[in-house]
């Protein structure tokens, strides 16, 4: 009987634990931020294969503890060309460089990022064409020095990436301005950075990226050798399963002032930010880098490494347009963020600071092992396909957290890496001479071209189309109402550059209802654009069709397509007809009621159509417009040319 009792008591206990621990749970999900749950899982890349590129540096020889900055480091210097040439690189310990005794102000960042020696099996590729190429993430490891990989990241100081803004600007004329040139960071508790699927960062392949490897010692008096391996994961564009969202980043970093009228200037640009706490003061770190210490235009006297004094301390700082310009410029959505902490801190967040008002935007954690020495054990990294809205015309603010259990100072510094969706991008000329994407057609002679005839007879502009609409309901103005009432302007961002136009519902209603829903609700993102003739019409492929590996159309939107039949006014002439700019829609020529979603752009006059094809729109004239149907007209393949997004104006 008692051990009957002891057994129903022991599963009671349990009941009431896990009662107890679905309720915090539940709390937790009620109070938590919301921020998307952090991930450093490395999966395989679905937008295609990767060329991996591989920097082994090392051996660094460890004989002492280090505070940050002052352990052994290497620096290393090529193009991206040359190094997916290479795939493996080595930096051999004839090249590390070691900062001992720390008499005075340590090297520069710039010093530490400049030209290296010659790096074994390097190959020369500069005499290949630029190429676009995507940086989809960068991992970093430490050997021993057999190579065999140590389960810890406690000998990393850092791994910093640098590129060269001036030249990505040049490269990549259209999109966002490269600002900052530092990309990436890797630390310990951080040490695999992967952008989410979907996305990635462009490249040409003739740019000339900087790094530095730099060990740390903060845990063992033991003599230690060890190396640091690099992996980067590229994507080449021609490559690609399916096409990849560009990333523009920014790199902000939290400052400190040194003297009080520093703090003054910073208490009096609160006036204009209630609820930005301006810049804190702090104490500039005694192994600081020469140029680490610097004044702003508004005489601010500051520094981005500072000294955290024993117990818990807060810091903030504003993001600053001088150093940071455009940051807040417009609205943006944020799919990735590295951070560069240092032990003891416990938290990194950006805040927008609007009037008398602060909202959470994103916060990363950091954890600190301090049983044998200082070491990261973890710090989040923020990495999300759906993104986080970040509004404009708003201050931000960044805010650390530090919490030194040591007893006495330590050295600090805070950066945070991060990645928006850049909607401004679009493909320089150089990109249209790589070799074309396939295309993956559900109904395969959607993509054969039709030529302009030589005659006026009566000529589909499209493909023959029966085999699909056959298939679809009538569009019911009673079911499928209401109908568009007035004119809507629609921007498509094709990977060729943008195409603005307008739907014209006064001379077809049902079509361009039935077009401006699908637009809406991102049907033909990742259609291709399958069929181009010269100087007579430009198509576009059924909304079901993508490039290849681009999801297929969600159920729920095949349920919303429609036959269409064709509009015609009872006086053509009217209505829309078929002049240059003109959008029309396809269908079987043998059937009056088989468009559905595939339409095309006329690139010339083509009166032979007018009233027998519905004429619904006509592009707007516009420089970007006009260079987007140059670019395809131009550098035409079939396969190379798709919609990757649309917005209505």
């Amino acid at each position: 009987m008692k051990k009957k009792t002891s057994i129903l008591l022991i599963v009671a206990v349990c009941l009431i634990v896990t009662a107890l621990a679905s309720y915090s749970n539940m709390l937790a999900v009620k109070t938590a931020p919301v921020t998307p749950k952090p991930t450093n899982v490395v999966g395989p890349l679905k937008e295609g294969p990767a060329s991996l590129v591989t920097i082994t540096a090392g051996p660094f020889d460890i004989h002492r503890k280090y505070r940050s900055m002052e352990g052994p480091y290497v620096n290393f210097s090529s193009t991206i060309a040359d190094m997916v040439a290479s795939k493996n690189i080595n930096l051999p310990e004839s090249q590390v460089i070691f900062v001992e005794g720390n008499s005075g102000p340590g090297p520069s960042m710039q010093s530490m990022t400049g030209a290296s020696g010659v790096a074994q099996g390097l190959v020369d590729a500069s005499s290949s064409p630029r190429a676009l190429y995507w940086l989809k993430g960068v991992k970093l490891e430490v050997l021993d020095e057999n190579n065999k990989v140590l389960p810890t990241a406690e000998f990393i100081c850092h791994y910093n990436l640098d590129v060269d803004p001036q030249f990505r600007n040049n490269a990549f004329p259209e999109g966002e301005r490269c600002m900052s040139s530092r990309i990436v960071t890797i630390t310990q508790g951080q040490t695999d950075i992967q952008f989410p699927e979907g996305y990635a960062v462009p490249v040409a392949s003739d740019e000339r990226w900087s790094m530095v490897f730099q060990a740390a010692n903060r845990t063992t008096a033991e003599h230690k050798r060890v190396k640091h391996r690099c992996t980067m994961y590229f994507l080449k564009d021609s490559d690609l399963v399916y096409p990849v969202t560009p990333l523009h980043w920014f790199a902000p970093y939290v400052r400190v002032v040194l003297d009080k009228n520093s703090l003054e200037l910073a208490k009096a640009e609160k006036q204009n930010c209630p609820s930005c706490f301006g810049l804190s003061m702090g104490v500039n770190a005694p192994n600081n880098t020469k140029d680490g210490v610097f004044t702003e235009p508004s005489g601010r006297r500051v520094t981005g490494h500072w000294v955290i004094p024993p117990g818990i301390h807060s810091y903030r700082s504003i993001v600053d347009e001088a150093l940071d310009p455009g940051f807040a410029a417009k609205d943006r959505v944020i799919h990735a963020v590295w951070s560069h902490l240092h032990p003891l801190c416990t938290n990194f967040s950006l805040y927008k600071c609007q009037g008398d008002t602060r909202k959470l935007i994103f916060s990363n954690n950091e954890k600190t092992k301090t049983t044998s020495g200082l070491e990261i054990e973890h710090i989040d990294f923020l990495s999300s396909k759906e993104g986080i809205p970040m509004p404009s015309k708003a201050k931000y603010e960044l805010e650390v957290t530090y919490n030194n259990t040591t007893g006495e100072p330590q050295d600090s510094m805070s950066v945070a890496g991060i990645f928006f969706e850049d909607p401004t991008f679009a493909r320089p000329d150089w990109t249209f001479k790589s070799e074309p994407m396939k295309v993956n057609c559900m109904v395969k002679n959607h993509c054969q071209a039709k030529e302009k005839p030589a005659v006026a007879t009566v000529v589909a502009p499209a493909p023959t189309l029966a085999s699909h609409a056959s298939n679809l309901p009538l569009f019911d103005r009673a079911k499928d109402g209401p109908l568009l009432s007035k004119k809507q302007l629609i921007e498509i961002k094709t990977n060729a550059g943008p195409i603005t136009m307008e739907l014209d519902p006064s001379s077809a209603p049902i079509t361009c209802t039935q077009i401006y829903r699908l637009f809406a609700k991102h049907a033909f993102d990742g259609t291709p654009i399958c069929n181009y003739s010269p100087a007579y019409l430009i198509q576009v492929a059924l909304a079901e069709d993508k490039v290849g590996g681009q999801p297929a159309l969600p159920e729920t939107l095949k349920h919303e397509l429609r036959r269409v039949p064709t509009e015609i006014p009872a006086n053509p002439a009217a209505g829309l007809l078929h002049k240059k700019g003109t959008i029309t829609m396809s269908r079987d020529p043998q059937d009056r009621d088989a468009g559905s979603s595939s339409f095309s752009i006329m690139l010339a006059d083509a009166p032979h159509l007018d009233g027998d094809y519905t004429c619904f729109g006509k592009i707007v004239e516009n420089a970007a417009t006009a260079k987007t149907l140059k670019n395809i007209s131009e550098h035409w393949s079939n396969g190379k040319f798709w919609i990757v997004s649309s917005k209505a104006l």
